[in-house]
């Protein structure tokens, strides 16, 4: 389905001023009886040539994967950054519902006709990747966008998207991970190859120049557990993770925890939730930051650019989150410029 929009937000832009322009010269036609053929053609030849947003009010469709808190940030975010860069805007707001049918949202975005939309979540994202092919599409609060197809590569996206990503850079999470455990030399990593295979790969070249080497238990599905996880006990000195369905539910979450636990083994998870439960660490960005990171892409694209070509934006405003329990039950001890610098939680 295609929404009124077109291949960037310029082309979109001329559109919409064409259509003021035409309603405006209908009703002088109507009432005033004057309205020069010439004279319009001017005007709006003038008008479609310059960059004029700032005096009108842009129609953004703003698509949810979920109404919860770090969403909500998120989106508080954008809508602080638009403001601030001086952006004249109006929003509509859609949620992706649970299970079953969402052609109706569709269809309520279409008779919105947007201008641009404003993805929050992975949901919402591939909805609105499955459904709408011009309209130009700025994402946040998205994990993995290369490897979940939404965009063909961080630095060049390609087709009507880009967007702001959680994925914390690679390079970061090793350089944290080499100051917390400076003698750390092997990473175990559980994963399945159809899902983060690609994240992996490339997670692996970087760990590489930090002096870490990656011992992968892949696995096809959550009852793989056990056997991946007695593929690293004894063999790893940390455990990173990557978000993998086939590897992450409640029920198997509870077991790597239990496991690494009891096996002294440290453990980054996949946010601060992790930690609370047990987990040694978590690395996590600012909702609120990425949302404003998503309305610079959005400005370059009311300023006519084109998607395809906005690098993806990684995660910054980083903070690391350390469980003190744990760090005593497993028995490490963390730098203290690392300890001091990082969020620390005592459940």
């Amino acid at each position: 389905m295609a929404l009124w929009g077109g291949q960037g937000g310029k082309k979109s832009l001329c559109r919409i001023k064409a259509q003021v322009l035409m309603e405006s010269a209908g009703k002088i036609n109507r009432y005033g009886k004057r309205f020069l053929p010439g004279a319009l053609f001017l005007f709006l030849s003038f008008v479609l040539i310059t960059p004029s947003h700032a005096s009108e009010k842009i129609r953004i469709a703003v698509v949810m994967s979920a109404s919860i808190k770090p969403y909500k940030e998120s989106l508080a975010g954008f809508y602080d950054e638009l403001n601030s860069l001086g952006i004249n805007y109006e929003t509509r707001e859609f949620l992706v519902g649970n299970g079953g049918s969402n052609d109706y949202i569709s269809d309520r975005i279409s008779k919105y006709a947007p201008l641009f939309i404003h993805t929050v979540g992975s949901k919402a994202t591939k909805f609105v990747k499955k459904n709408i092919d011009e309209t130009p599409v700025i994402f946040s609060m998205v994990l993995n966008p290369v490897a979940s197809g939404f965009v063909g590569s961080m630095r060049s996206p390609g087709g009507n998207i880009s967007g702001a990503s959680m994925d914390i850079p690679y390079r970061q999470q090793f350089k944290i991970i080499r100051g917390m455990l400076p003698g750390a030399k092997t990473i175990g990593i559980i994963y399945s190859e159809a899902e983060t295979g690609l994240v992996v790969a490339d997670a692996e070249k970087i760990a590489s120049q930090f002096g870490f080497k990656f011992l992968r238990a892949e696995v096809k599905s959550p009852a793989d557990l056990y056997r991946a996880l007695k593929k690293l006990v004894g063999n790893i000195d940390f455990l990173w993770s990557v978000a993998d369905g086939n590897v992450f539910t409640r029920e198997t979450t509870r077991e790597i925890l239990i496991a690494t636990l009891r096996e002294r083994i440290p453990f980054m998870g996949l946010s601060p939730a992790f930690v609370r439960a047990g987990a040694l660490a978590a690395l996590e960005s600012s909702p609120h930051d990425m949302g404003r990171e998503a309305a610079k892409l959005m400005k370059q694209v009311i300023d006519g650019k084109d998607p395809a070509d906005i690098p993806v934006a990684p995660a910054n405003d980083i903070k690391l989150y350390l469980n003190s329990n744990t760090i005593e039950v497993i028995g490490i001890k963390v730098p203290k410029d690392v300890y001091d610098a990082a969020v620390i939680i005592n459940p």
